[in-house]
């Protein structure tokens, strides 16, 4: 024991100066014998090999901790909690290219005792940085060996201070790491459509709210008028299912909504939920206008009107969300109609004047509609077709003419004829020979009614082989409401009555765009 104490003693010295100078003062054959007596001993390969090491000038390799101070004994994966897992974290923090997080928690200075998937990731590219394979994010010995001599911010070592022994404290619940969640147009929203004013439960767009480190309670929402005026919404409602949670106004292009029922929204899950808008009335006189497009958003650029709350961590979190939705929007009228496409008696084409298409036109509820043109594309192959026209019916079985153009219905006293090269013809409805724009007459479809158009005409050379197709035209974009002069240039040219009547003189006229079914009224008859 004596011996021992007087190595050391021989030794210690040798720690406490520059390593360079115990290289220089010692000999080789000296440090071999002090080696063989530390060997003699029974000290530790370790601390042999560390003493070489200083003898010869070089580093040691410690005592098997890592830079914070702190030694990895065991394995991690995720799930689990502890020092353990808050010094990982520490360590991976250290260098920017393995961090778990750059804010929040798991950040640097804000480290957790929870191994979650962020941390994970963190792992993954340590392993990858120091060359470990396999890099899946589990810490088993080849991490931990690498952890124990990483390099990182030191942590000052608490000297131990003795205090009673006392029942350990119970662990803390896991704060979950980078929680987050974030608000995106849901792929269910629907197209452009139309709507009429004075109506309640609108759909405007469907939200995709999902969340991830742990389930999120949404408190609030924030929303952006991009289209439209505050004056043209009574109110915006939220939905969660068939269960309204939430409803605020606009008195300007922003608003939040606070939630009366908070929606729970389940970790590393998604709920879709329904926005949905009151219109106030468009007609004359009355707060809303007529054709104004009404676009409700979600805002992400009112970055404390959304709030969530995490859970499980308590912790008060704004919307990962990376932009605002862009819903496709309804446009208001005072009325609006719809199309129908019905069959014809036969698909079979002969050399005699008869059907080739029919279709219905509907005005909404809300108010009469007015039709100032139809646009048909007429396709032929080894036939043509002549005196053909639109007729309008009041009845289904298309035997009670419309009044106010010719006694049979048809919208042109002179019928036209399909010859040549030409496709696409615009018909308009007429109470006289005159081709100018005021023999015109504007067909009235009273509110709630439906009034029955059909196509007829004489195909000639009908043969074997010989075909014809017709299509009702629709429009490619919206038309803002205007005179009849400009509208005309579109393909179906309609008025919701705004004015009431509404005279051709009137802005009150616009196109086929996003008229239900209009698109679909087509037909194809074949030669035998």
């Amino acid at each position: 024991m004596k011996r021992l104490r007087l190595v050391a003693l021989v030794i210690l010295p040798l720690f406490l100066v520059p390593q360079v100078s115990s290289a220089v003062t010692l000999t080789e054959s000296q440090i071999q014998s002090i080696l063989s007596l530390l060997s003699s001993f029974g000290a530790d390969q370790t601390t042999i090999n560390n003493v070489s090491a200083s003898l010869n000038g070089q580093p040691t390799s410690g005592t098997g901790s890592s830079s914070t101070g702190y030694t990895f004994s065991k394995d991690l994966t995720v799930g689990s909690t502890g020092a353990d897992v808050m010094n990982l974290q520490k360590v991976l923090n250290g260098s920017a290219d393995t961090q778990v997080s750059a804010s929040g928690a798991g950040s640097p200075g804000n480290e957790t005792s929870y191994f979650g998937n962020a941390t994970k990731a963190a792992v993954i590219k340590f392993q990858t940085k120091n060359n470990i394979s396999p890099a899946v994010g589990y810490v088993g010995p080849k991490t931990r060996a690498t952890l124990n001599t990483a390099e990182s911010p030191a942590v000052p070592a608490t000297p131990a201070v003795p205090v009673p022994e006392a029942p350990a404290p119970s662990a803390p619940a896991p704060v979950p790491e980078a929680s987050s969640f974030r608000i995106e147009a849901d792929p269910s929203s629907p197209a452009y459509r139309l709507a009429a004013g004075n109506t309640t439960g609108n759909t405007l767009g469907m939200l995709r709210v999902s969340a991830s480190g742990e389930p999120v309670k949404l408190t609030s929402l924030a929303l952006k008028l991009t289209s439209g005026v505050p004056a043209d919404l009574a109110r915006v409602t939220l939905f969660d299912g068939e269960t309204q949670v939430g409803d605020t106004t606009f008195t300007g292009t922003t608003t939040t909504m606070t939630l009366s029922s908070p929606v729970i929204i389940p970790q590393d899950s998604s709920k879709t939920l329904t926005l949905k808008g009151d219109f106030v009335s468009t007609d004359a006189y009355q707060a809303g206008t007529s054709g104004d497009l009404i676009q409700v958003n979600y805002d992400n650029d009112n970055a404390g009107g959304t709030i969530g709350i995490g859970q499980s961590s308590g912790q008060s979190l704004v919307p990962a969300s990376s932009a605002d939705t862009a819903f496709a929007g309804v446009r208001v009228f005072t009325s609006y109609p719809s199309v129908e496409s019905l069959p014809i008696p036969g698909n079979t084409l002969v050399n005699s004047f008869m059907p080739l298409l029919r279709f219905k036109v509907s005005a909404d509820s809300r108010g009469a509609i007015g039709v100032a043109q139809f646009a048909l594309e007429i396709t032929r192959t080894n036939a043509s077709l002549s005196n053909f026209d639109i007729y309008c019916f009041q009845n289904e079985s298309f035997s009670l003419p419309c009044g106010g153009m010719s006694s049979d219905g048809g919208f042109t006293i002179s019928d036209p004829g399909a010859v040549g090269t030409q496709t696409s013809f615009k018909i308009v409805p007429q109470n006289s020979p005159a081709t100018n724009v005021t023999a015109r007459i504007i067909l009235i479809i009273p509110a709630s009614r439906s009034y029955y158009f059909e196509v007829a005409g004489l195909p000639l050379g009908v043969e074997a082989g010989s075909s014809l197709s017709l299509k009702l035209l629709t429009d490619a974009s919206a038309q803002a409401l205007t005179d009849i002069t400009t509208a005309g240039s579109n393909n179906f040219v309609w008025t919701p009555n705004s004015t009431r009547p509404t005279t051709f003189n009137d802005r009150d006229w616009t196109n086929g765009y996003g008229v239900p079914s209009v698109s679909s009224v087509s037909s194809t008859l074949s030669g035998q």
